[in-house]
C-alpha cells in the first residue's frame, strides 16, 4: 500500500497518496522495515509540504480510518502507467 501511495505521489495525486499511507500506517507495513522507512517517512514529508498540514492530517485520518480491506482494495484501484497496453517497461517482452 505504501509503495502505490509513492506512485500517486509521483504521479501527482497527493491527496489519495497521503490516504494510502494513513492506511498503509495502520495497518502497520509503512515503517516495518527499517530499510524503508525513512524512505516512506520522506515522501510523507513531502506530501504534507505539498497538501499543507490540515489536509495532509485529515487525508491521512481518512486513510487510517478505512480497514485493512478497504485500504487494500483502494490501493488496487490506482492505475498505474507501467501495466497499460504498449507501457514502456513491458516493450521488451515478445508477444
Amino acid at each position: 500500500v505504501a509503495a502505490i501511495a509513492v506512485r500517486c505521489a509521483l504521479g501527482g495525486d497527493a491527496a489519495t497518496a497521503s490516504v494510502l499511507f494513513g492506511g498503509a500506517e495502520a495497518a502497520r507495513g509503512a515503517r516495518r522495515t527499517a530499510s524503508f522507512g525513512a524512505f516512506w517517512s520522506s515522501q510523507q514529508a513531502s506530501l504534507r509540504s505539498a497538501l499543507g498540514d490540515a489536509a495532509f492530517d485529515a487525508a491521512y485520518a481518512d486513510g487510517a480510518g478505512l480497514g485493512f480491506d478497504r485500504i487494500v482494495a483502494l490501493a488496487l484501484a490506482v492505475e498505474h502507467p507501467d501495466l497499460e497496453n504498449g507501457a514502456a517497461r513491458f516493450a521488451q517482452i515478445v508477444r
